[in-house]
């Protein structure tokens, strides 16, 4: 029989066990559970996804036109990014529309059951 001591990472915020702690670290930083990411449009009515055009770079030269949905805010008229997509860099210059972060708080939100 073979006996291993090893050592196990548990995330502050919720059930995750790893065994590699910079993937605990990627996870606690991403973690929905973590209170730095979580912001009071989760669970509004005003949020919804929304399809949006936009343009990226073509690898041969000029545009690429591509549909995509993103969140959007129908009380403010804004688009939204998560804070995950702001950590990434993941997030669309929509030109003329505007994109901006969640807020951490709202004065807007109606919460929806």
């Amino acid at each position: 029989m073979i006996q291993k001591n090893v050592t196990v990472y548990k995330c502050d915020f919720c059930r995750k066990k790893l065994f590699v702690k910079k993937a605990m670290e990627k996870h606690e930083a991403n973690c929905f559970h973590n209170p730095v990411n979580h912001r009071p449009c989760f669970g509004c009515i005003h949020l919804e996804k929304k399809e949006t055009i936009i343009y990226d770079d073509s690898p041969m030269g000029g545009e690429i036109k591509r549909n995509v949905e993103l969140l959007y805010c129908s009380a403010k008229k804004v688009f939204l990014y998560t804070p995950k997509n702001e950590r990434k860099g993941n997030w669309f210059d929509l030109g003329d529309d505007i994109n901006e972060k969640m807020p951490i708080e709202c004065g807007l939100m109606k919460i929806s059951y």
